[in-house]
């Protein structure tokens, strides 16, 4: 697929259009191999519970640049 410019053409249109209708098809996809794993996982008890105490992925890169930061800080005052 060529590389999208800035303002697409109608043909980069048509492609980019006919890419996302495939992709949704695909993603809509059942197997009989989906269909037992979803009914052996809900025998299992489904899906288990959120930690509350895990952010959210989107406050996951400053949450990890904090505990970065803490534990270099830690560091340096135990060094010295």
């Amino acid at each position: 697929m060529p590389v999208m410019s800035v303002t697409p053409t109608p043909e980069e249109r048509i492609i980019a259009a006919a890419a996302a209708m495939l992709g949704r098809k695909g993603g809509l996809a059942k197997s009989a191999k989906k269909t037992h794993a979803v009914r052996a996982n809900g025998k299992k008890g489904g899906r288990p519970p959120q930690d509350p105490n895990t952010p959210a992925p989107s406050k996951m890169a400053e949450y990890q640049r904090r505990h970065r930061a803490r534990v270099k800080a830690a560091k340096k005052a135990k060094a010295k």
